[in-house]
């Protein structure tokens, strides 16, 4: 439905923090949100969630499956962890 890059203006080589606001086929409403880090040493040795995009990024009208930690008093999925995921494809499968 909406969402994109929350990260505060100005910071650069900073980790971004995105939340994009989805409709699930049950018509309710949910946020998907997730952090994408800069390429660094330390950050690369860590296990990281699969983000695979269909176009390089989340868009409007994608179909997305995702796996992650689901908080149901905020709505609020959070894909973080190693086996976490995020896939999207431009129409849906």
């Amino acid at each position: 439905l909406s969402g994109g890059d929350q990260t505060q203006p100005g910071l650069m080589d900073a980790p971004r923090n995105f939340v994009y606001q989805v409709q699930l086929e049950s018509g309710e409403e949910i946020n998907v949100t997730y952090t994408a880090y800069p390429p660094s040493p330390v950050r690369d040795a860590k296990p990281a969630p699969k983000l695979v995009f269909d176009a390089g990024q989340i868009n409007m009208g994608d179909s997305l499956t995702a796996f992650g930690m689901y908080d149901a008093e905020s709505k609020t999925l959070t894909v973080s962890r190693e086996q976490d995921f995020i896939e999207t494809k431009s129409q849906k499968p």
